[in-house]
């Protein structure tokens, strides 16, 4: 068998060596590009996902803010009891129903006896509203027809007059302040019942 020479095999050897590196290279940089590609699409999609979101962003906001002014709106009528809302619901009916506006409504914890009489408690009310005399008369008519005996123990009033004198039809508007009584019988007041 003839002898071969390792010097005439070197260069084989490394054209081969060389040859390996070039293919694991050429799929190094294959995979790399590849990986890349998904790498470059999944931050589009995230990129078109945000573009999404930001186009939603002066609805979301609009939304927001009409949530917030609910909220605050619905503030003025958060009992701090159970039972209580029943009451804010019909008060709140009777005021839409003869056009006013209620601004507050706050309850004095401490219930009082009625006449002095210990076999009924009244629920003192402080509640602010605004609207028209006619509006005004409407709900004083109403609060007799109510399902719960309801007393107006103070009014007070103040008529803001229109801003512009060029207005030929005078409308004021009544900022009205009252003390409403919400009277019970104490033997039917419960704890959820009572402010």
């Amino acid at each position: 068998m003839p002898k071969i020479k390792i010097r005439s095999l070197l260069p084989a050897v490394a054209a081969g060596i060389l040859f390996s590196s070039a293919v694991a290279g050429i799929y190094y940089f294959y995979n790399q590009t590849t990986e890349i590609a998904v790498e470059k699409q999944q931050k589009e999609a995230e990129i078109h996902a945000a573009e999404a979101k930001l186009k939603e962003l002066p609805e979301l906001t609009k939304e927001i803010k009409q949530l917030v002014t609910a909220s605050q709106k619905m503030g003025i009528f958060i009992p701090s009891r159970e039972n209580q809302d029943e009451f804010v619901r019909e008060l709140d009916g009777l005021a839409n129903q003869s056009g006013i506006k209620i601004n507050s409504c706050q309850v004095n914890n401490k219930p009082k006896y009625y006449q002095d009489n210990p076999a009924f408690q009244v629920f003192q009310w402080r509640v602010e509203l605004s609207g028209s005399y006619p509006g005004l008369l409407l709900f004083l008519k109403a609060l007799p027809e109510a399902k719960r005996a309801i007393k107006a123990a103070d009014l007070s009033l103040k008529a803001n007059q229109p801003a512009s004198d060029d207005d030929p039809k005078l409308r004021y508007i009544l900022n009205i302040q009252m003390t409403l009584d919400l009277i019970a019988m104490k033997n039917q007041v419960t704890e959820k019942d009572t402010p």
